[in-house]
Protein backbone atom coordinates (compact mmCIF):
# COMPACT_ATOMS: atom_id res chain seq x y z
CA UNK A 1 0.00 0.00 0.00
CA UNK A 2 0.96 3.61 -0.53
CA UNK A 3 0.83 6.06 2.42
CA UNK A 4 1.24 9.84 2.54
CA UNK A 5 2.54 11.54 5.69
CA UNK A 6 1.98 15.28 6.20
CA UNK A 7 4.53 16.22 8.84
CA UNK A 8 4.53 18.37 11.95
CA UNK A 9 6.10 21.81 12.32
CA UNK A 10 9.89 21.64 11.82
CA UNK A 11 9.87 17.84 11.83
CA UNK A 12 12.23 16.52 9.14
CA UNK A 13 11.15 14.00 6.54
CA UNK A 14 13.65 11.34 7.67
CA UNK A 15 12.23 11.38 11.23
CA UNK A 16 8.64 10.81 10.10
CA UNK A 17 9.57 8.16 7.53
CA UNK A 18 11.79 6.29 10.02
CA UNK A 19 8.77 5.79 12.29
CA UNK A 20 6.42 5.11 9.38
CA UNK A 21 8.72 2.35 8.12
CA UNK A 22 9.07 0.93 11.63
CA UNK A 23 5.31 0.50 12.01
CA UNK A 24 4.40 -0.26 8.39
CA UNK A 25 7.51 -2.00 6.98
CA UNK A 26 5.77 -3.53 3.97
CA UNK A 27 4.25 -0.31 2.63
CA UNK A 28 5.57 2.58 0.53
CA UNK A 29 5.78 5.92 2.32
CA UNK A 30 5.80 9.48 0.97
CA UNK A 31 6.22 12.74 2.87
CA UNK A 32 4.94 16.29 2.57
CA UNK A 33 6.11 19.08 4.86
CA UNK A 34 3.31 21.14 6.43
CA UNK A 35 3.68 23.93 3.88
CA UNK A 36 1.36 26.48 2.34
CA UNK A 37 1.23 24.50 -0.90
CA UNK A 38 0.69 21.06 0.71
CA UNK A 39 -1.74 19.15 -1.48
CA UNK A 40 -2.46 15.61 -2.60
CA UNK A 41 -1.09 15.28 -6.11
CA UNK A 42 -1.08 11.50 -6.29
CA UNK A 43 -3.22 8.53 -5.37
CA UNK A 44 -2.65 7.21 -1.83
CA UNK A 45 -4.31 4.39 0.08
CA UNK A 46 -4.04 6.19 3.39
CA UNK A 47 -3.16 9.68 4.59
CA UNK A 48 -1.57 10.53 7.95
CA UNK A 49 -1.32 14.01 9.38
CA UNK A 50 0.98 14.69 12.31
CA UNK A 51 0.43 17.76 14.53
CA UNK A 52 0.46 20.77 12.16
CA UNK A 53 0.03 18.31 9.29
CA UNK A 54 -3.14 16.97 10.94
CA UNK A 55 -4.38 20.54 11.33
CA UNK A 56 -3.83 21.19 7.61
CA UNK A 57 -5.84 18.07 6.69
CA UNK A 58 -8.72 19.38 8.81
CA UNK A 59 -8.47 23.10 8.03
CA UNK A 60 -8.11 22.83 4.24
CA UNK A 61 -9.85 19.54 3.33
CA UNK A 62 -10.22 20.66 -0.30
CA UNK A 63 -6.45 20.11 -0.69
CA UNK A 64 -6.82 16.48 0.39
CA UNK A 65 -9.38 14.08 -1.15
CA UNK A 66 -12.28 13.33 1.16
CA UNK A 67 -12.55 9.69 0.11
CA UNK A 68 -9.21 8.85 1.71
CA UNK A 69 -8.86 7.38 5.18
CA UNK A 70 -7.18 9.99 7.37
CA UNK A 71 -5.34 9.23 10.59
CA UNK A 72 -4.62 12.31 12.66
CA UNK A 73 -1.67 12.07 15.05
CA UNK A 74 -1.64 14.81 17.73
CA UNK A 75 -4.36 16.85 15.99
CA UNK A 76 -5.75 20.12 17.32
CA UNK A 77 -8.46 22.61 16.36
CA UNK A 78 -6.47 25.62 17.55
CA UNK A 79 -2.95 25.60 18.94
CA UNK A 80 -2.95 28.57 21.37
CA UNK A 81 -4.22 27.79 24.86
CA UNK A 82 -6.25 31.02 24.74
CA UNK A 83 -8.66 29.39 22.25
CA UNK A 84 -9.62 26.72 24.83
CA UNK A 85 -9.62 23.94 22.22
CA UNK A 86 -6.88 21.79 23.72
CA UNK A 87 -3.68 23.69 22.99
CA UNK A 88 -1.35 24.24 25.95
CA UNK A 89 1.00 26.88 24.50
CA UNK A 90 0.23 30.59 24.81
CA UNK A 91 0.29 32.99 21.87
CA UNK A 92 3.17 34.87 23.48
CA UNK A 93 5.40 31.76 23.36
CA UNK A 94 4.50 31.16 19.70
CA UNK A 95 5.43 34.79 18.91
CA UNK A 96 8.74 34.37 20.78
CA UNK A 97 9.51 31.25 18.72
CA UNK A 98 8.63 33.16 15.53
CA UNK A 99 10.99 36.04 16.42
CA UNK A 100 13.72 33.59 17.37
CA UNK A 101 13.20 31.68 14.11
CA UNK A 102 13.95 34.85 12.15
CA UNK A 103 17.18 35.49 14.07
CA UNK A 104 18.50 32.00 14.83
CA UNK A 105 16.37 29.34 13.12
CA UNK A 106 18.15 26.24 14.42
CA UNK A 107 18.08 27.47 18.00
CA UNK A 108 14.33 28.18 17.68
CA UNK A 109 13.63 24.73 16.25
CA UNK A 110 15.79 22.86 18.76
CA UNK A 111 14.27 24.85 21.65
CA UNK A 112 10.83 23.87 20.37
CA UNK A 113 11.86 20.19 20.33
CA UNK A 114 13.03 20.48 23.95
CA UNK A 115 9.75 22.09 25.09
CA UNK A 116 7.72 19.51 23.17
CA UNK A 117 9.88 16.63 24.50
CA UNK A 118 10.62 15.48 20.95
CA UNK A 119 13.83 13.49 20.72
CA UNK A 120 15.43 15.51 17.92
CA UNK A 121 18.23 18.01 17.46
CA UNK A 122 18.84 19.44 14.01
CA UNK A 123 21.92 21.04 12.48
CA UNK A 124 20.14 21.99 9.24
CA UNK A 125 16.69 23.35 8.47
CA UNK A 126 14.14 20.59 7.77
CA UNK A 127 12.51 22.66 5.01
CA UNK A 128 12.36 26.31 3.90
CA UNK A 129 12.36 29.16 6.41
CA UNK A 130 9.36 30.64 4.56
CA UNK A 131 7.30 27.51 5.22
CA UNK A 132 8.48 27.38 8.84
CA UNK A 133 7.33 30.99 9.35
CA UNK A 134 4.05 30.26 7.56
CA UNK A 135 3.47 27.30 9.88
CA UNK A 136 3.93 29.46 12.97
CA UNK A 137 1.51 32.02 11.51
CA UNK A 138 -1.05 29.23 11.05
CA UNK A 139 -0.50 28.10 14.63
CA UNK A 140 -1.04 31.67 15.84
CA UNK A 141 -4.09 32.64 13.81
CA UNK A 142 -6.06 29.70 12.43
CA UNK A 143 -8.85 27.80 14.15
CA UNK A 144 -11.33 25.08 13.17
CA UNK A 145 -14.87 25.04 14.50
CA UNK A 146 -15.61 21.80 16.41
CA UNK A 147 -18.75 21.21 14.31
CA UNK A 148 -16.53 20.96 11.21
CA UNK A 149 -14.64 17.90 12.48
CA UNK A 150 -17.09 15.85 14.55
CA UNK A 151 -18.41 12.72 12.84
CA UNK A 152 -16.15 13.12 9.79
CA UNK A 153 -14.70 9.62 10.14
CA UNK A 154 -11.20 10.76 11.06
CA UNK A 155 -9.27 8.73 13.62
CA UNK A 156 -7.21 10.69 16.15
CA UNK A 157 -4.20 9.42 18.09
CA UNK A 158 -3.23 11.49 21.12
CA UNK A 159 -0.57 11.25 23.82
CA UNK A 160 -1.67 11.66 27.42
CA UNK A 161 1.80 13.05 28.31
CA UNK A 162 1.82 15.64 25.47
CA UNK A 163 3.49 18.91 26.56
CA UNK A 164 1.78 20.85 23.75
CA UNK A 165 -1.77 19.45 23.69
CA UNK A 166 -4.46 18.44 26.19
CA UNK A 167 -5.39 14.97 24.93
CA UNK A 168 -8.66 14.64 26.86
CA UNK A 169 -9.93 18.03 25.67
CA UNK A 170 -9.05 17.30 22.04
CA UNK A 171 -10.58 13.80 22.23
CA UNK A 172 -13.97 15.49 22.81
CA UNK A 173 -13.92 16.56 19.15
CA UNK A 174 -13.02 13.16 17.70
CA UNK A 175 -15.52 10.37 18.47
CA UNK A 176 -13.01 7.89 17.01
CA UNK A 177 -9.75 8.31 18.94
CA UNK A 178 -7.09 6.64 21.02
CA UNK A 179 -5.25 8.25 23.93
CA UNK A 180 -1.92 6.54 24.59
CA UNK A 181 -0.99 6.77 28.28
CA UNK A 182 2.81 6.73 27.89
CA UNK A 183 3.02 8.89 24.76
CA UNK A 184 3.85 12.57 24.45
CA UNK A 185 4.16 14.57 21.22
CA UNK A 186 6.97 12.51 19.66
CA UNK A 187 6.21 9.80 17.12
CA UNK A 188 8.30 7.20 18.94
CA UNK A 189 5.39 6.20 21.24
CA UNK A 190 2.51 7.79 19.33
CA UNK A 191 2.90 5.65 16.26
CA UNK A 192 2.06 2.06 17.23
CA UNK A 193 0.23 0.64 14.20
CA UNK A 194 -2.91 2.76 14.17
Amino acid sequence: MKFLWVGGWAIPEWHVLKHAQRVFPNDRHFFSPPAKDARILDDFDRIFGYSLGAFLLLRWPCNFPKKKTKTLISPFLAFPKENDLGGKIGRTQIKVTRRQLQGNPLKAINDFFLRANIDLSLDALPYSIEDLLWGLDVLLTEQIEPSEVKDKGNFAILGEQDNLLDASRIAEFFPSHSILKDAGHDLDKLLVNP
